[in-house]
This record gives C-alpha cells, structure tokens and sequence, in this order.
C-alpha cells in the first residue's frame, strides 16, 4: 500500500500538479502546502475524482475554483465564446485536468514498464467533495496556490 504523506510521494503529486497546469495555462505553484483541518466547500467550485486501481491503489480527489477553471478553459480554447460553453464541457474539462494529473502521477511513482490502470473521472457527491477535502489518517489534502487560484488534491484509498 502507497504512505500518502511520503515526502516522496507528495513531491510526485506537486510535480504532477505542476506539469499540468504549467502546460495548460502556464500557471505556476507558487506554495504548497499539507492541509490538517477540514476545508469548507467553495461555493461555485468544479470537483471530479478518479479511481487509481493498479498498480496502486487510490483514490486521487481535485477542487477548483470557478474562476480558475475559466481561466484555464479560455487558455486552451482561446477563441470560444465562454457565455456559451454549456456545463458539460467544464465538467468535462475538470476531468480531464483530474485525469492528466492522475496519469502523471502514477507515472512518477509506479516502476517502469509497469501497467497502470486509471479509472475515469467521475463527478463526486457532496459526500465524496466532503471526504476529499477532510484530511485524515487515511486521507491527504494538499494546498496548492496556483498563480492567484486554489486548488486542493487529496490522496486517499480507494472505495
């Protein structure tokens, strides 16, 4: 079983958070940060979760804010009309940051030439959104200040 607060294991998460969000929206960390205490729900806030299942096993949990996810969406889709992108594609493109994350991740921590399998990402209940942002002996929650956004990842084992 992976030790979610490894020091080895959260450098791999900030790398990977980092290489996501500096290739999509060239937006750099700028402190990170292990959370103790529980986090409040952001009103406004996109969540997705994706199931890590081999050759780990654990469940990776992302929040961010609306605003950040804009800024992010406009900077890959500079051209489309934000007031007419329905829901869907944001939830989708949540996703798919929760998903290149987790990719890169199991990347960093798994053996080489080893099989990874990854879930798809999925749209948490408010259970879910409140168990990802509780830290716990099981769970861990990390700040990431991300130019001018939050973002918080948690790491926690798998349902």
């Amino acid at each position: 079983m992976i030790e979610f607060k490894d020091p080895s294991i959260l450098k791999a998460l900030e790398k990977a958070v980092s290489d996501t969000f500096e290739g999509i929206a060239f937006a750099q960390i700028l402190e990170t940060k292990l959370i103790q205490t529980p986090v409040a729900r952001k009103e406004g806030a996109y969540c997705s979760f994706i199931e890590l299942t081999a050759p780990v096993k654990l469940r990776l949990f992302m929040l961010m804010s609306h605003d950040h996810l804009i800024e992010c969406f406009s900077g890959v889709y500079p051209d489309m009309d934000l007031e007419k992108v329905p829901q869907e594609v944001y939830d989708d493109f949540v996703n798919e940051l929760t998903n290149t994350i987790a990719g890169h991740f199991m990347s960093l921590v798994c053996p080489e030439k080893q099989d990874m399998v990854i879930g798809l990402p999925v749209h948490p209940s408010n259970a879910d959104i409140d168990a990802g942002l509780t830290p716990s002996e099981n769970t861990t929650l990390v700040y990431y200040l991300i130019e001018e956004h939050d973002l918080f990842v948690s790491l926690m084992p798998s349902e």
